[in-house]
């Protein structure tokens, strides 16, 4: 709400219009400590009321939590070189830069798999067919097809890696009677079906559907 008022608010050229908004916002204006009577605010006093909104919803609101988060990177004794570099850390605290994902990327993200079938034949085939899949999935440009992001957001709720990782390295199973691909996010699991281990049609679309359609935690 607070967004959609500034974005507004700053796009407004109209002098009836510019009062109105402040008048809708009084209680959001009043929070941020403008104390200038908004019914005598012309537009020459809009970017003032922005930047005092603005700053009380994105510093002063939480300061108290900001010191705590800057005394607590303080232990490690390096807020100093945040502060003389910050564009160096950028990436550890936002997602402004994402991490490009590919299908060898996505891959690697897994802990090597360790194929427990007696015999294996199944499961490495299933295997090859997820691999297969990441390629495909890299390569394509239809946004209706399986993306890598899909594939990252279904095993891990994330649609980006973390700037540090995640806390622990995915896993890869494998199950013979799910139809559906299944996962933990909280585990960082990923269950593949092998039952379409001699059908990659079939599998490619079980796949589609449970990585397109899951709906949500505990769906499939």
């Amino acid at each position: 709400e607070v967004r959609e008022f500034l974005k507004e608010l700053q796009q407004t050229e109209d002098l009836t219009k510019f009062h109105e908004l402040l008048a809708s916002h009084s209680s959001t204006i009043c929070d941020s400590g403008y104390r200038k009577p908004t019914t005598t605010c012309t537009l020459a006093n809009k970017q003032e009321l922005l930047t005092a909104v603005f700053l009380h919803q994105t510093v002063y609101s939480c300061l108290a939590e900001l010191d705590q988060l800057k005394s607590g990177i303080n232990v490690l004794g390096i807020i100093d070189q945040m502060s003389d570099f910050p564009e160096m850390f950028l990436n550890f605290f936002t997602s402004v830069n994402p991490i490009k994902l590919t299908a060898d990327f996505v891959q690697e993200l897994f802990e090597p798999v360790q194929f427990t079938e007696q015999p294996r034949s199944a499961e490495e085939a299933t295997y090859m067919q997820f691999t297969r899949l990441l390629n495909e999935a890299e390569g394509t440009k239809n946004e209706e097809d399986i993306s890598l992001e899909n594939v990252l957001v279904f095993f891990s709720g994330s649609d980006i890696v973390p700037p540090m990782g995640f806390p622990q390295k995915p896993t890869m199973e494998f199950h013979d009677q799910n139809i559906y691909p299944t996962a933990s996010t909280c585990a960082l699991t990923l269950v593949l079906p092998t039952k379409y281990h001699m059908d990659y049609d079939a599998f490619r679309n079980a796949m589609f559907v449970g990585l397109k359609y899951h709906g949500g935690f505990g769906t499939i």
